[in-house]
Order: structure tokens, then C-alpha cells, then sequence
């Protein structure tokens, strides 16, 4: 490489750009390298997002139903009075201050009328009722079915828990 007068060992295109201010950008083609490198990036992230908010979903309703179903079946335990309780079919919507409407189907809420899970619950008596049996249908395991929609299909979880009838004084 042989130097110039001034000293400058660069090109003389390259001493004349850098003599007008100009330095030398990116070409086209390699900017459309780096698009087309950030699109493929983009692309095989994207379904992650997808995937993260159905299973975020999928935990907000799992929590709810765990919150849910202790409280139903309260209510439910808060009207025994009967020594033979029949199963009980109804709908739920949680409102938005955290309360909920509970329809055991005696009309508050239709199940496409807003309604965020159903509830089938089935009262077994756990003592025999038998002579011998001091209290006769006075214990019951109560197990609380409630199911909700999701994509791709419905959803249920279970919930059993042991109830004492009230006794009428």
C-alpha cells in the first residue's frame, strides 16, 4: 500500500467520501437480511404468546372454581333441612366486585345469559339410618361438580367435602 502525500493509506473513493461528510451505510441487501432475520424471530416467538395466555386463562378459572366451590357448597349446607336432599343442578356468575349470583334453576340466570360456570351437586348420606342410629340422615358427603367452558371443550373440577344437616328445633 503506498501512502499519499497527506498520509491517508485509505482508497481514494473512501477519501472522498469521508472528505464530504459521508460515511457508507448499510446496502440494501443487508438490510433485508436483518428484516428477514427479525420477521423469523418474530415469527417463532408469537405463538408462545398464545399459548401463555390460554394457559394464563386456565389458571384464573382453576383458581375461581377452587375459591368457588367451597362457597357453593355453604350455601348449599346453609338449606339443609331435608333427611333425604336431593342432587342440586344450577349456574354461577362472578361478578365483577368478586361476589356471585348462584341459580340452583330457580331462574336468576339462564346458562346464555352470562352465566361464568355450572354446578351439579349430589348429597350421600354417610351414616346408615338404621334403628340402631341415633341421628338418623344427619351426615352427608357433599361433592360439587362444577364445570366451565374453555377453548376447545368444557372443563369440570370436583369438590367433596362433609356436611351436617340442620336440625329443626
Amino acid at each position: 500500500m503506498s501512502r499519499t502525500a497527506r498520509g491517508d493509506s485509505r482508497e481514494p473513493a473512501a477519501r472522498c467520501a469521508a472528505a464530504d461528510g459521508r460515511t457508507r451505510g448499510f446496502t440494501l441487501l443487508e438490510v433485508l437480511i436483518s428484516i428477514m432475520i427479525l420477521v423469523l424471530a418474530i415469527a417463532a416467538i408469537a405463538p408462545l404468546f398464545a399459548v401463555a395466555g390460554t394457559s394464563h386463562q386456565r389458571g384464573v378459572d382453576q383458581s375461581e372454581v377452587a375459591w368457588l366451590a367451597p362457597r357453593i357448597a355453604a350455601r348449599l349446607r346453609q338449606r339443609l333441612y331435608d333427611q333425604n336432599p336431593k342432587e342440586v343442578r344450577g349456574y354461577v356468575k362472578v361478578l365483577a366486585d368478586g361476589n356471585f349470583v348462584m341459580d340452583d334453576l330457580a331462574g336468576k340466570l339462564a346458562p346464555d345469559k352470562g352465566a361464568t360456570y355450572a354446578f351439579h351437586a349430589t348429597f350421600t348420606p354417610v351414616t346408615t339410618g338404621d334403628r340402631g342410629d341415633p341421628m338418623p340422615a344427619t351426615c352427608f358427603i357433599l361433592k360439587v361438580d362444577i364445570s366451565y367452558k374453555e377453548e376447545g371443550g368444557a372443563l369440570a373440577e370436583t369438590y367433596e367435602t362433609v356436611v351436617l344437616r340442620k336440625l329443626l328445633r
